[in-house]
């Protein structure tokens, strides 16, 4: 299977992405880097609304949204001792 897309919308240049989900007609984009914020964008108008600050989660990785429970779930990495 062969699946192609087109680009419809490009959000401004800035930081790589490392997550992106929707939710409401609003576009969550999770960016790498240490501000530990979270970009919010209207879908329809593509301008940003606000950054949501998450502290203490620095090492975010990816993120989904759920429509039933109306939320935002962060995955995030969290370090731990490797014993061999």
């Amino acid at each position: 299977m062969c699946v192609v897309g087109i680009v419809l919308q490009t959000l401004p240049e800035s930081d790589a992405v490392w997550g992106v989900t929707s939710l409401d007609n609003l576009l969550y984009v999770l960016r790498h880097k240490t501000s530990e914020q979270i970009e919010v964008y209207d879908m329809h108008t593509d301008r940003i609304l606000r950054r949501v600050t998450v502290p203490g989660l620095g090492r975010m990785l990816d993120m989904t949204a759920c429509v039933h429970n109306v939320c935002i779930y962060i995955f995030l990495v969290l370090l731990t001792n490797v014993y061999t």
